[in-house]
């Protein structure tokens, strides 16, 4: 990493624990060049960070603050954009009831 990139230790922990997502050119160039150095795949990081954003926009949550919407996508299966919309509000009935609201 470059000394002028100033990006903290505190932002990869935030992005490895799902709180936060790289969304600045700066960050995305960080990811870049940690994907050539360890020579995964073009774009390996991106697409884990937008399945999270995907899911978080194609749920209807406005009614959720942006942390409780990435502790709720945390809990969703992988597929869940594949489910039945049914089977989606379902999912989404009990992570709200279970987790979102302190149950567990």
């Amino acid at each position: 990493m470059r000394t002028d990139d100033r990006i903290k230790r505190s932002t990869f922990v935030g992005w490895g624990r799902r709180n936060t997502a790289p969304s600045t050119a700066i960050s995305q160039d960080i990811l870049r060049r940690i994907e050539r150095r360890y020579r995964l795949p073009n774009r390996y990081f991106s697409s884990v960070f937008e399945a999270a954003v995907d899911t978080t926009t194609y749920c209807e949550l406005d009614e959720l603050t942006p942390a409780k919407r990435r502790r709720l996508v945390w809990h969703l299966p992988d597929d869940f954009r594949r489910r039945p919309r049914v089977e989606q509000d379902e999912i989404l009935a009990w992570v709200r009831e279970v987790i979102i609201s302190g149950s567990t």
